[in-house]
């Protein structure tokens, strides 16, 4: 006799018995499998943290258990980190695995499971692989291990690909630096031309000739003698310098420059150095325009021009600081007055208030009375409702009732008037306080202004009587510009060389020659390079301005350079060099450098709890403004070294920081679209700028104005003023802007973006004066 199982259907086997077959032996053979491969972690030799259990962790577990997300409050990211455990205690036991919490719900063997079925960061469960390495690491003791440097195998980068993600400006205007692509071009804006493309030894003899980093440069900083650029790329900053160039000694075969007298004429004919009528020698173009004095002494000058624009600039500031303190003090007599009110109103409705709560009073005891006099009488009247007593009795108790009805109705809102005025006195105390606050720090401001201003007309005082004490102007004995027409050089009778642009006479540097001079004669034998008779004897000058590798600091993610160095700038004294980084939602660090030695001055290793992005230091080096991936700016106090000052409202990364000439207004720009003014003293935000189509990455002040430029993901740039409002839109630019930076006096504004281009405007023109792609 034969049978069938039971619950096996009769007859023939149907699809369910085919398909149950299937999935049974399907999980037969997965769990053969597993317990196949299970002994192959039966070793004796330790296992590696870093190395072994932490690359699963990364992929399903860490995107939920990290610093920036820590779920049930538990980080995965380090022994250390599980050990401290989360909402339900520690993570692990060290050498009992099957007791520790991350064993038994990753394993499935407690709830809840995890990682989470369809969770949202796409986690997988451990493979009985990775869950045992993960069980024999806990079983050994779940030691931290020592962490093995981490090598990253760079590539050659594409060529054409050169996005120009940081710029930076000289002080003087001389010189504009792009970093484009792993390259670092430098350009002379006087006379519009590339003068150097910057290439680190190391890089060059592994292959890579014009390679200044790696990675791409994501951050440029020029100090402000313009001496000095730092770079920022992967993990690492570097500096260079620019080469000082001499005199040399011409070789015997070098052609002596022929002599000659004014006018001297350059080959295209469009430059004449020529003797006016009062002796003055002058740089003029082919109509006779003067376009500069070549008698002044170009240094002297040039300290002069600085002079008298610090007493332009310390003046605006001092009346910048005198309309804040006229508004200040104003604020207060306006605070008081409001106070004043405050008291006034609070004492009368106290007044009202006592008068409507004595008068509730009485209907209260009245109401009560007539309470008591209804009982008495009902009781005298055995119980009759209907006896006369009663019924007088019963309408006295409603008189009173009514009584009070009205007596409540007209005491609430006599306390909520009270109350209201009561508030009121607290802010317009609040009020006062602040604005005496803002007065005292107004005065004090107004006072460091008048100080500024008085040592700045006493240096120009200064300068101006040595001046006039001064020798004579010497005389310009010989010239002669370039062939491209780009330089001109000049030798004078106190034996200065002195090169300039050929275009305005913008000076670039100057050189003393050996005494005696004789008869001196000048003369370009080619571009960037000039050759001097001078008694008989030729000197050979290259002066193309040159830079030069001086030293890398290098970091890893765990100490100060955590991943991209996205921020550089110099303190105003050049002192000091800040570095702003951070591994992508790891956090955000921030270090000031000394300069000379290359040693941190301080760090702040988390000051932003994702990257930081961006940097500067306000004009008078109090402060460090930073910006981060977290949304947030924040201020950082250098003398102390100490965060002071957290600002919110951005709901975007904060891509750029810029400072007002007086450092009383900080700017920020974000991804959210907007520029946002604050005041830095305080903290508050004033107005913002919107109408932005992409994310703004700058926003830089235009000094001597209260207007702003800021950059952005729209083709070309846009003025703005401290009102939010649109001044004038800068042109030139048709794809993302990523970078910008202006001189002090505002006169050379620069940008690049995402198609490789440097632009060079004046701020007061729309259409940029310079180009320069990637081409020599």
């Amino acid at each position: 006799m034969t049978g069938r199982p039971m619950g096996m259907p009769q007859g023939p086997a149907g699809p369910e018995l085919r398909i149950f077959t299937l999935v049974l032996t399907a999980l037969l053979a997965a769990h053969a499998a597993l317990a196949a491969e299970a002994p192959a972690l039966n070793r004796q030799d330790p296992v590696d943290f870093h190395r072994d259990v932490l690359p699963a962790l990364q992929v399903n577990c860490l995107p939920c258990h990290n610093k920036t997300t820590s779920k049930a409050d538990l980080r995965m990211e380090t022994p250390a980190d599980m050990l401290r455990g989360g909402e339900s205690g520690p993570a692990i036991v060290p050498g009992k695995s099957a007791e520790s919490m991350v064993v038994q719900l990753a394993a499935h063997r407690a709830k809840p499971r995890m990682p989470p079925k369809e969770n949202k960061v796409n986690a997988a469960d451990l493979t009985p692989r990775e869950l045992a390495l993960l069980e024999l690491w806990i079983d050994q003791g779940a030691r931290a291990g020592g962490r093995a440097e981490e090598v990253i195998g760079w590539k050659p980068m594409a060529p054409g690909l050169g996005p120009i993600l940081a710029t930076a400006v000289t002080a003087d205007g001389q010189f504009a630096a792009a970093g484009r692509g792993n390259r670092i071009e430098l350009y002379h804006l006087p006379t519009a031309q590339r003068v150097a493309r910057l290439s680190d030894p190391a890089l060059v003899s592994g292959g890579s000739p014009d390679a200044a980093h790696q990675d791409w440069v994501n951050a440029l900083a020029l100090s402000p003698d313009g001496r000095t650029l730092v770079s920022g790329g992967f993990r690492e900053f570097k500096f260079w310098e620019r080469i000082p160039t001499s005199l040399a000694s011409a070789a015997s075969d070098t052609a002596a420059p022929a002599p000659g007298a004014p006018p001297w004429s350059s080959p295209d004919g469009s430059r004449v150095v020529r003797l006016a009528t009062n002796g003055v020698v002058q740089l003029t173009d082919a109509s006779g325009a003067v376009l500069a004095d070549l008698t002044a002494d170009p240094i002297r000058s040039a300290q002069a021009a600085a002079a008298r624009a610090e007493v332009e600039r310390a003046r605006s500031l001092q009346e910048r600081a005198k309309t804040r303190q006229e508004a200040a003090v104003k604020e207060v007599q306006t605070q008081q007055e409001r106070l004043q009110r405050g008291r006034e109103a609070a004492a009368a409705a106290s007044r009202a208030l006592a008068e409507k709560e004595s008068a509730l009073a009485r209907a209260r005891r009245d109401h009560l009375k007539a309470e008591v006099a209804g009982e008495v009488a009902l009781r005298r009247a055995g119980g009759d409702t209907n006896a006369a007593p009663v019924a007088a009795a019963r309408d006295a108790l409603k008189t009173a009732r009514a009584a009070l009805d009205k007596a409540e109705a007209e005491q609430r809102p006599a306390a909520l008037k009270a109350s209201t005025s009561a508030n009121e006195v607290a802010l317009a105390r609040e009020g006062l306080a602040r604005a005496t606050g803002e007065r005292a720090r107004a005065e004090t401001r107004l006072r460091e202004a008048a100080g500024d201003l008085a040592r700045a007309e006493s240096a120009l005082d200064v300068r101006g009587k040595s001046d006039a004490d001064a020798s004579p102007a010497p005389v310009v004995q010989a010239a002669a510009f370039s062939p491209d027409t780009r330089w001109l050089a000049t030798v004078d009778s106190s034996g200065w060389l002195v090169v300039r642009a050929a275009t305005n006479g913008t000076f670039l540097d100057r050189w003393r020659l050996p005494e005696p001079l004789g008869d001196v004669a000048v003369g370009f034998p080619e571009a960037g390079r000039c050759v001097v008779r001078s008694a008989g004897t030729l000197h050979v000058l290259d002066f193309t301005p040159r830079w030069r590798w001086v030293a890398t600091i290098t970091g890893t993610n765990e100490t100060c350079l955590g991943d991209r160095v996205n921020a550089l700038a110099f303190s105003p004294d050049g002192r000091w060099l800040a570095s702003g980084s951070g591994e992508p939602s790891r956090g955000g660090d921030l270090w000031v450098w000394d300069v000379a030695t290359r040693q941190p001055v301080f760090g702040l290793p988390n000051l932003h709890s994702d990257a930081v992005l961006c940097a500067a230091f306000s004009p008078d080096g109090r402060w460090l403004a930073t910006g981060g991936a977290d949304r947030f700016a924040r201020l950082v106090d250098v003398a102390s070294g100490t965060p002071v000052r957290a600002l919110e409202g951005h709901t975007g990364h904060v891509l750029g920081v810029g400072w007002r000439a007086d450092g009383q207004l900080l700017a920020t720009a974000g991804a959210d679209l907007l520029v946002k003014y604050w005041d830095p003293l305080t903290g508050e935000r004033r107005k913002q700028a919107s109408g932005f189509g992409r994310e703004v990455t700058g926003v830089i002040h235009v000094p001597g104005s209260d207007q702003w430029v800021a950059s952005s993901g729209d083709a070309g740039l846009r003025v703005i003023n401290e009102n939010g409002e649109r001044v004038r839109g800068l042109n030139g630019g048709d794809d993302f802007t990523q970078s910008l930076a202006i001189t002090p006096d505002g006169q050379w504004l620069v940008a690049g973006g995402q198609d490789g281009v440097l632009r060079v405007w004046t701020p007061a023109q729309e259409q940029p004066k310079m180009v320069f792609d990637s081409r020599p």
